[in-house]
């Protein structure tokens, strides 16, 4: 699943207005579980402190809707060989990301 939100959207899906923030070098990607049980771990190649808000949004909210069970959140924490941010939940509304700075610094 974030092998295909890397390579960017399809053609037709360009034209309709879609687009990916998340860099063609993240993946090859893990997801696991934490070693707590208490969120997902996604372990990136590429360095996550450089990442976008919005490529972690993607991110977040793609492991999310695809490792939930209906009705719940899942909450994801990005890493990669260098360190990781803070649990992250997808957000209820577009432009709010729990757990990331916000780079307005408001």
């Amino acid at each position: 699943m974030l092998r295909l939100l890397a390579a960017g959207p399809a053609a037709h899906e360009r034209r309709e207005g879609f687009t990916s923030e998340v860099p063609a070098d993240a993946v090859p990607a893990e997801v696991v579980p934490s070693t707590d049980g208490a969120h997902l771990v996604v372990t990136l190649s590429s360095p996550v402190t450089t990442l976008s808000v919005t490529a972690v949004q993607q991110i977040v909210c793609t492991v999310d809707l695809a490792a939930a069970s209906p009705g719940q959140v899942a909450t994801v924490t990005l890493h990669d060989s260098d360190g990781h941010l803070s649990p992250q939940s997808c957000p209820n509304y577009p432009g709010q990301l729990t757990g990331y700075p916000n780079p307005a610094g408001s």
